[in-house]
């Protein structure tokens, strides 16, 4: 089967890192599809030679091409500097886009024009547009799908402004990709799409890469020692200040813990409130904040906790609970959508409560301390489910599709 993945066009992170996001999906998806026995290839931008020669050892044909050198919104410090700076460069920003969408809409029919391709498959509304257009105009038989990740979180009337191509993108593709069930839900009320064309594939969790790091790092920390670990940007919604003062009803009875918060500080204002916090109950030899780190040091963290804390408010696709799973950890979350699509219903993997109940996270927080039979029943089950969410099986999944997709019906 020959496939082609449109990128985003956005700055090049190598693969794996934090910032990365979509281009890790893309990179390990049409690298286990080669790997698969697929003819895959990815449409982006020009990249850095480190990240060039994972892309060549991923034995997937890129076609790239070089971004415009156009400025970006100020990402670090002050949140007013940034929420500025944003709104400023907003026209850059949706000129790149489309910049970007153009180039890569000729980058693929330059490819049409060499072969036959069978699936053409985009993460941006933009982009999708432009796919389509080119595969129509190309007379190629092709199936167009989209993998939308629309922030929910935006106001409606600022999603109908900025966000017009996602209506225009829904109508022209042939198939939509959604990460969990609860954001199928809403994009069928949302941008009324039949849920007939939407079908739900979880992002993979890169078992191998996990695995191979526990091994070559064995686990070793004082047997009496319980670390928590929260992964993720300091940001409103991943709700850490809530993580912070259910560790702080629970400390007194259980000395054993201690919490650390992992992830880049996004948001200034935020991290202060939770050090406040932290001072004011008096924990600061208990919880630290260790900002952005290196994917080496975040599996570390997660290697060498024995519970993850993730009581965030919203989600699209809960990446590091999945990670955090990979690592066999026992996990007290929130009981949002996208926690439970991913974990179930069922406490013998993780513990769900309501992300604002302070008293029910620190009781499970205690439940889990107490009980060191519990964790280990937690963490074999967590592998487990872990293990059916391989990139290896998301990509053969992901082929199924494509597969039906492109059989002509009787």
């Amino acid at each position: 089967m020959n496939i082609v993945h449109l990128g985003l066009g956005i700055i090049p992170v190598p693969p794996g890192d934090v910032p990365a996001g979509r281009e890790e999906y893309i990179y390990q998806l049409t690298r286990h599809f080669s790997l698969l026995g697929h003819d895959a290839h990815v449409i982006d931008i020009h990249a850095s030679e480190d990240i060039t020669k994972k892309r060549q050892a991923a034995n997937v044909q890129y076609h790239t091409f070089r971004r415009p050198l156009l400025p970006y919104p100020y990402r670090k410090g002050f949140p007013f500097l940034r929420r500025f700076s944003k709104f400023l460069l907003y026209p850059f920003d949706v000129f790149q886009t489309w910049l970007f969408a153009i180039l890569g809409g000729i980058q693929l029919k330059k490819l049409l024009s060499e072969r036959d391709i069978d699936i053409i498959h985009t993460h941006q509304g933009e982009i999708a547009i432009v796919a389509t257009i080119v595969n129509k105009m190309a007379g190629n038989p092709a199936k167009v799908l989209y993998t939308p990740q629309i922030p929910t979180t935006l106001p409606k009337w600022l999603r109908k402004v900025a966000l017009w191509p996602e209506r225009i993108a829904f109508k022209r593709i042939d198939h939509v990709v959604t990460l969990t069930n609860g954001f199928k839900k809403w994009l069928s009320g949302e941008y009324t799409v039949d849920p007939k064309n939407i079908t739900v594939i979880h992002v993979g969790t890169a078992i191998n890469d996990i695995q191979a790091f526990m091994q070559d790092h064995p686990k070793s920390r004082m047997e009496k020692s319980i670390p928590i670990v929260s992964t993720g940007g300091i940001i409103r919604r991943k709700n850490q200040l809530t993580s912070v003062k259910a560790f702080a009803r629970i400390t007194a009875d259980h000395p054993e813990l201690s919490l650390k918060l992992v992830g880049p500080i996004d948001h200034r204002d935020y991290y202060d409130e939770i050090q406040e916090c932290i001072i004011e109950n008096g924990l600061e030899n208990k919880v630290e904040i260790m900002g952005e780190v290196s994917k080496e040091e975040l599996y570390n963290q997660y290697h060498s906790a024995s519970i993850f804390l993730f009581p965030t408010t919203s989600e699209i696709q809960p990446t590091v609970m999945m990670e955090a799973l990979a690592f066999g950890l026992p996990i007290v979350a929130s009981n949002i959508e996208p926690n439970s699509d991913v974990v179930g219903s069922n406490e013998d993997i993780a513990i769900l409560k309501d992300p604002f109940d302070i008293d029910g996270l620190a009781d499970s927080l205690s439940r889990l301390a107490t009980s060191l039979e519990l964790r280990e029943s937690m963490a074999s089950k967590a592998r487990d489910l872990a293990d059916s969410m391989s990139y290896t099986a998301v990509s053969n999944q992901t082929i199924d599709l494509y597969k039906n997709l492109t059989t002509k019906k009787p």
